[in-house]
């Protein structure tokens, strides 16, 4: 088909509009691309932000204590790490303080965490007030344990200067509410690194936190400093724990019984359990464990196998004898032992007027009235309470006044050189006399020749332990001697 002119110059306009349609709404694609494009950017920086905002956050979580707002343990480290590396390289010393309070706990337990958590930040804030501004750091390792960090610091007299402030400023009344006001004190150890020695950030915080331990087991409230003495303790500590979990395991604790007799006709009447430990080829007493199982929650096991184990034999003796086991402080402010004493009421046939525990006044000393309550218990199952060490403790005399006590063990010091001194004599004649008119049964600790146990009177109400009639003897032993 020929194209004639006009429909040339048609067909031209129809394409040159089609462009312009064309053209106008690429225009406006382009202008939306554009817009998306413009708003895609815009998010993507507020994103950028939030992330930046929230990466700032999860920051300070994870280096800040969110109660108190103080440095945490991994920021502490950190910084440790710093302060312990420029201490090298300048040959500067710095001291690191460890913090732990006294009293925490008990707080904690009666008015709940709440108001637990509000002493905390009191303390934190107490303890920012003690030190140089923007050149120590202060933070909270967790729980109750604070460490402050003091750079540039060695001199004695400064470190004593700003731990007596701390010790001074926490054992102070502090109001928590409108009622709760509480006492709390603070055990600071004490590490000084003085620019030269070898030694990891780990051991550093391990030193000082073996310090505050020392500081707790000298009376708390106060402050020590780190020495060697004190690692080679808890080293040997460490090893001696294991060596009791393995012999618990290995069977090596031994119960040895030492008699008692009474003073009228000489006859065993009772037996005191003791407990021993073999250690390769020796019998060690508790003066070389006890205070280190006391530690550990082993003394509950201990305890219990103990207890079970000897009247499991007695069942099968034949005599009236009455058997006394000694109590820690640790078995006897646990809820575990009222369990364990109901329980062995059912298991074992002995009548439990039979069964003595043994305390001593110290381990009640810090909460009489929780003591008195655990000894109500004790008594109302049927057993018999005996107070060891009578006479040495802070208050002996309101003790038994105010607790369930059946029998006293009169202290040996009290019967040490009576036979050689008057004053002696007369000082333990007048406890006894004392002891009768109470009405209570006295068992004699000590009793070692024969001049001692004349100056005792025959009374019905007297018993006497000791090595002028028996020395401590294993268990298999006494069955046969009886």
């Amino acid at each position: 088909m020929k194209l004639s002119k006009k429909m040339l110059i048609n067909e031209i306009k129809v394409l040159q509009k089609a462009a312009q349609i064309h053209a106008k709404y690429s225009i406006k694609q382009y202008k939306n691309v554009l817009k998306a494009l413009n708003e895609l950017e815009n998010e993507k920086k507020l994103l950028e932000e939030k992330v930046k905002e929230r990466t700032k956050h999860l920051d300070k979580l994870a280096k800040y204590d969110p109660l108190t707002h103080l440095p945490n343990r991994y920021l502490f480290k950190e910084q440790l790490a710093l302060t312990l590396k420029s201490s090298k390289l300048l040959n500067k010393p710095f001291t690191l303080l460890f913090i732990d309070l006294d009293g925490f706990k008990e707080i904690n337990d009666t008015y709940g965490h709440n108001i637990g958590d509000i002493l905390l930040q009191r303390v934190s804030r107490i303890l920012l007030s003690c030190v140089r501004e923007k050149t120590d750091t202060v933070s909270r390792l967790g729980g109750d344990e604070f460490t402050i960090i003091l750079p540039g610091l060695n001199d004695k007299r400064v470190i004593d200067k700003i731990t007596d402030k701390i010790l001074q400023n926490l054992n102070k009344t502090i109001n928590l509410s409108p009622n709760i006001k509480v006492n709390i004190s603070g055990s600071i150890g004490i590490y000084v690194y003085n620019g030269f020695e070898d030694i990891s950030i780990d051991d550093i915080i391990a030193n000082a936190d073996i310090a505050m331990y020392k500081a707790k087991e000298s009376g708390k409230n106060r402050c020590v400093i780190f020495d060697q003495k004190m690692k080679d303790y808890v080293s040997k500590q460490t090893v001696l724990k294991q060596e009791l979990i393995e012999a618990f395991k290995n069977n090596r604790f031994l119960n040895y019984l030492q008699p008692i007799v009474n003073m009228q006709d000489k006859k065993i009447v009772g037996v005191e359990v003791l407990l021993r430990y073999k250690n390769r080829n020796e019998i060690l007493t508790p003066a070389y464990f006890i205070d280190t199982l006391e530690e550990m929650d082993l003394i509950f096991d201990v305890t219990n196998w103990q207890i079970k184990k000897v009247l499991s034999v007695f069942k099968k003796i034949d005599k009236d004898i009455f058997i006394s086991f000694n109590l820690t402080s640790k078995v006897l402010n646990n809820q575990n032992i009222i369990d364990f004493l109901k329980s062995l009421k059912k298991e074992v046939s002995i009548d439990s007027s039979r069964i003595y525990f043994e305390i001593r006044e110290n381990d009640f000393a810090k909460d009489l009235q929780k003591a008195n309550k655990i000894l109500q218990t004790i008594s109302e199952l049927g057993f018999k309470i005996s107070l060891d060490n009578f006479g040495t403790g802070y208050s002996s005399l309101s003790f038994i006044r105010d607790f369930t006590i059946d029998t006293l063990k009169i202290d040996r010091t009290f019967v040490r050189d009576i036979e050689k001194s008057q004053k002696y004599y007369k000082l333990f004649q007048s406890i006894i006399n004392m002891v009768e008119l109470l009405e209570l049964e006295v068992i004699i600790e000590g009793i070692e020749n024969k001049e001692q146990l004349e100056l005792v009177k025959e009374k019905s109400f007297i018993k006497v332990q000791g090595f002028y009639f028996y020395k401590p003897m294993p268990l298999e032993e006494f069955i046969l001697l009886v």
